[in-house]
């Protein structure tokens, strides 16, 4: 191979070599172009997300702190001829003067001609003899006749007494605590219009965990 030829090859071998380390830079800057723009776009997204999670830990922070504080102001209602004893926020309401068996508490004043077709939550407490003796488990499957069956169902205990816990939608969403002592059946109800059944839901928790039979 003469020497003009050889300077040749090398010269094509030089060009292609520029060419490839060239493409590569290109290449490379496009990429990282194209990766910044991408972190440009979802830092945004990313920011919403993490003030959206802040947010939320301090909405529900927040909400536990004035949930431990209202449940320690509760007040105590105390039935004396069904011997019973449960908590329930102070600014709520209690119906009980003419049927003991049957009490009523409310976030409203079911006296108030106003807040008779207002939306609101009710707590009831309902005391039933057991003349058949059925057992707790048949009791409550009894009740599915009226009722319909439930969504959601736990065992539970209350006052050491063996309970059933029942999510229902029966005229609206409700919930049925049934408990039954000696002779006596409890039944405590939660009712109420869908935004505000949600709201006190936790509300009704409290109520039955505090609930002394």
């Amino acid at each position: 191979m003469s020497k003009k030829t050889k300077n040749t090859v090398l010269l094509i071998i030089l060009f292609i070599v520029i060419g490839l380390i060239s493409g590569g830079i290109v290449g490379g800057f496009f990429a990282w172009k194209n990766k910044k723009a991408k972190e440009r776009q979802e830092q945004p997204l990313q920011a919403e997300k993490t003030q959206e999670q802040k947010l939320k830990e301090q909405k529900t922070e927040k909400f536990q702190e004035i949930k431990s504080v209202e449940v320690k102001d509760w007040k105590i209602y105390e039935n004396k001829e069904y011997r019973y004893k449960i908590k329930y926020p102070k600014a709520w309401f209690i119906s009980d003067k003419e049927t003991p068996w049957l009490v009523n508490l409310t976030n409203y004043d079911p006296k108030n001609e106003k807040n008779k077709e207002v939306s609101g939550v009710k707590v009831e407490i309902l005391v039933q003899g057991n003349p058949t003796n059925l057992n707790l488990k048949d009791w409550v499957k009894e009740g599915h006749q009226f009722s319909g069956s439930p969504k959601n169902t736990k065992e539970m205990k209350i006052s050491d007494l063996d309970a059933i816990w029942e999510e229902l939608d029966f005229i609206g969403p409700t919930i049925n605590v049934t408990i039954m002592r000696a002779n006596d059946v409890f039944t405590v109800s939660y009712t109420g219009r869908t935004a505000e059944y949600e709201q006190y839901k936790n509300v009704f928790e409290e109520m039955v965990e505090s609930l002394k039979l």
